[in-house]
């Protein structure tokens, strides 16, 4: 059987759980928020105002969980929850003062991880990882997961 840290994708499991938990390690203390909320403050930072759903497409999270990182964060008075202006038949979503910060804050963080993960890369390094990637990520948008658990990611379960 061959050894698995050879395998690519395993590879990149790991480094990518490895960063999420240390940055993980800065925002739980800090703000008192999950990954599920960290995911949707993230894509709200980037993409608000929002509804929910629109906001879980954008994240690998079930809509039970979109609904409870939503409803959490507002608690915590990072995101606003409001009526949209042009369809007030329509929730929209956006971040807070606080969560605006909140944000800041933590995406400093991620960004000084990804930089230490990174820094053992030369100057010629860097950029072909970066252009391997576009290669490697090119023909995913054209696969279909197979439904059923083996094949849905953990939190989306």
């Amino acid at each position: 059987m061959h050894d698995p840290r050879a395998r690519t994708f395993y590879r990149f499991a790991l480094s990518a759980e490895h960063y999420a938990r240390r940055l993980a390690a800065m925002y739980r203390p800090a703000y008192g928020i999950s990954p599920p909320e960290w995911k949707m403050l993230a894509v709200l930072a980037k993409h608000a105002p929002m509804s929910a759903s629109a906001a879980g497409e954008r994240t690998s999270l079930m809509p039970d969980k979109v609904t409870r990182a939503v409803d959490a964060l507002v608690a915590k008075k990072l995101v606003l929850r409001r009526l949209d202006r042009e369809d007030k038949r329509r929730v929209v979503l956006s971040l807070s003062v606080k969560g605006i910060r909140a944000f800041a804050e933590i995406h400093a963080v991620r960004y000084r991880i990804e930089s230490d993960m990174l820094a053992g890369l030369t100057a010629e390094e860097n950029p072909a990882l970066h252009r391997a990637l576009v290669k490697i990520e090119a023909p995913l948008g054209s696969l279909q997961v197979a439904e059923g658990a083996a094949g849905v990611p953990e939190e989306r379960r």
